[in-house]
């Protein structure tokens, strides 16, 4: 069962670490032009990738998933890629339990970046436009996510999780 299998503890800290970047990133939108930014995001996320792919990678602890989870605060209000920094600390683990930490992250990220971007006067139609674009991909995966848990391996997954980011940073790189 999928309740069962989330841990609270992971849950809050990764809350507490979106709070605390959303707040970050909510300040320097507020004072700092941002135009170039998103690029930069994108090379952190491409090298990150690279790094990951070569074998290296953070353990699973308190401190990686507050510090992930604040850089995803981060990136995600500023760019709307919040998934690398905290999927990169759970790619080793099994997609159960993958699913079980980043579903409720994602449940509070992107409402909890809406606000912080309406707050500092930078939410518009292009980002309602943007979350309702989101939600066929939410509501699929919720579907078919306990399905695939059991069909897929925990290998790729975490092939898919560093493809899936790496698309991204291209994505951010390109368009910015």
């Amino acid at each position: 069962m999928f309740v069962q299998d989330i841990n609270l503890g992971e849950v809050y800290l990764s809350i507490l670490g979106l709070i605390i970047g959303t707040l970050v990133a909510a300040s320097v939108l507020a004072l700092v032009s941002l135009d170039h930014l998103p690029r930069v995001f994108g090379l952190i996320i491409i090298v990150a990738v690279t790094i990951s792919a070569l074998g290296v990678h953070l353990p699973l602890t308190k401190s990686t998933i507050v510090g992930a989870s604040t850089a995803a605060g981060v990136m995600g209000t500023i760019a709307g890629v919040h998934g690398p920094p905290i999927a990169f600390v759970y790619q080793r683990e099994k997609p159960a339990r993958i699913r079980a930490a980043l579903l409720p992250f994602f449940a509070v990220a992107n409402p909890l970046s809406l606000l912080a971007l309406a707050f500092v006067g930078q939410f518009g139609w292009r980002e309602v436009y943007a979350s309702i674009l989101l939600l066929p991909g939410l509501a699929a995966g919720y579907l078919f996510a306990p399905v695939l848990i059991r069909a897929l391996s925990s290998a790729f997954v975490r092939a898919a999780i560093l493809l899936v980011s790496a698309a991204s940073g291209v994505g951010l790189l390109v368009k910015g």
